[in-house]
This record gives C-alpha cells, sequence and structure tokens, in this order.
C-alpha cells in the first residue's frame, strides 16, 4: 500500500477513534536504552493530523503532547491487508 492510499485510509478511519482510549507502549530503540521498557499507558484520542510531507501520523493525547508515528511503517501494523 502506497503513501497515499493510507492516508486515504486514515481520514476514514481515525475520525471514529478520536475520544476513545488509546493504549501506548514506548519502546527505546538506543544502543544505550534501558534494559526494561516503560510501562503502556492509557490515553484518550484528542485529535490527530497527518504532518505536510505526509510521512508520519500524529496523535494527541492533548493539544501539546503528541506521537509521531511514520505512516507506513505504523499503518502496516495497525490496519490488516485487504
Amino acid at each position: 500500500m502506497t503513501n497515499k492510499q493510507m492516508i486515504a485510509v486514515l481520514y476514514q478511519k481515525l475520525p471514529s477513534l478520536v475520544g476513545q482510549k488509546m493504549g501506548i507502549l514506548i519502546r527505546d530503540l538506543a544502543e544505550n536504552a534501558e534494559p526494561h521498557a516503560a510501562p503502556p499507558m492509557e490515553r484518550k484520542l484528542a485529535k490527530w493530523e497527518i504532518t505536510e510531507d505526509e510521512e508520519h501520523l500524529r496523535l494527541y493525547f492533548n493539544l501539546c503532547q503528541f506521537v509521531a508515528i511514520p505512516i507506513l511503517e505504523w499503518a502496516n501494523d495497525f490496519f490488516p491487508r485487504e
């Protein structure tokens, strides 16, 4: 699936997820990362947006805090392939 196709899917599916709880597990992939991952967090999805370069999806916990995820990497894990 191309980025453009995945963005179209995101625009269809993500609006219904606003206000829903999302589980967030942050993994530090650096060579000197702590051996244990931080515990998972639960936050409501406040809003979402696609970055101007259309490479990342931003999932906002509130108006100031967000996680930016590469679209193709995330989408291939999140949405099953049809």
